[in-house]
């Protein structure tokens, strides 16, 4: 009596790990290759020197000019102040978020992030929330570089003021990185919808968010992301602008949330809807 062979049952195609799929994992890795490939650039380098010339500044002013007679020593960080207000709040944040803010979602056509997002089932709120995250933490690395460098040199001959200080430099990195978030969603959902004018209307946005810091206005003022940081500083900053509006100390936790409610939420959503009308075809580009 003859036996037929049953067969074997077939193993499916590509077997082995498999992809992750996951939607916070796909957003994550989108932005680790956004940030890699930002790290690679001109701009990275250029925006880093930009932040850290105040530091060599400060530097060689508190080397040569240390001495008890100047009364230095009697202002712990003092100078730090000072450039941070004129400086890093007043020309310096709003720059970098210029620069970066208008590359988020134009990528570059056949780039890696392109190639990934095809490759890969992420939602539309998934590329422009890996985007932006890679660009964010790019700009935070610059921002407290620079920032540390500057409060370094300035405090070279205070270290007994370091530990007394510390907390206080970390309420400045705290308010500027919310800050930049900010301005960044929101040039780069002006980078979205006007490719050409979008340097001239986010340059009026950031005008006419300083004119509203300077307001005694209550509704002007909650939608500034500017009075929300001078608002979260423990100790407030130097202010060398005329304004008719006297900023008290307020809870740096609240204003941050609502900065990132209404200036990173509501432009990812934005930016996310805009995606949805675009089609992104195998050349790398995109098409209307």
């Amino acid at each position: 009596m003859s036996t037929t062979a049953v067969p074997e049952p077939r193993h499916a195609l590509a077997a082995g790990p498999q992809a992750n799929l996951n939607p916070v994992y796909l957003t994550l890795t989108l932005a680790k290759l956004t940030a890699k490939r930002i790290l690679s650039r001109k701009l990275f380098w250029i925006m880093l020197i930009l932040g850290l010339g105040p530091t060599t500044i400060a530097g060689f002013w508190v080397v040569v000019n240390f001495s008890p007679d100047i009364g230095v020593h009697t202002r712990p960080y003092g100078m730090f102040r000072d450039i941070l207000g004129q400086y890093f709040q007043g020309f310096f944040l709003p720059v970098l978020a210029l620069a970066m803010g208008l590359g988020v979602i134009s990528e570059e056509i056949e780039s890696r992030n392109i190639t990934f997002t095809l490759v890969r089932p992420i939602h539309r709120i998934g590329i422009a929330a890996g985007r932006v995250l890679g660009h964010m933490l790019v700009g935070w690395l610059i921002l407290i570089t620079a920032i540390t460098g500057s409060y370094l040199a300035n405090i070279m001959f205070q270290i007994d003021e370091l530990f007394a200080t510390l907390p206080h430099l970390l309420n400045i990195m705290f308010v500027l990185c919310f800050g930049f978030a900010g301005y960044l969603c929101t040039i780069a959902m002006f980078g979205t919808f006007w490719k050409k004018p979008a340097v001239f209307i986010s340059i009026v946005f950031l005008l006419i968010d300083w004119f509203f810091a300077n307001l005694p206005n209550k509704t002007l003022l909650f939608v500034s992301i500017r009075y929300r940081m001078m608002n979260s500083y423990w100790e407030p900053l130097p202010r060398f602008t005329p304004s008719l509006q006297d900023i008290t100390t307020g809870v740096a936790s609240l204003n941050a949330l609502i900065v990132l409610a209404l200036f990173v939420a509501v432009p990812l959503g934005i930016m996310a809807f805009r995606l949805s009308q675009f089609e992104i075809v195998l050349s790398g580009g995109t098409q209307e």
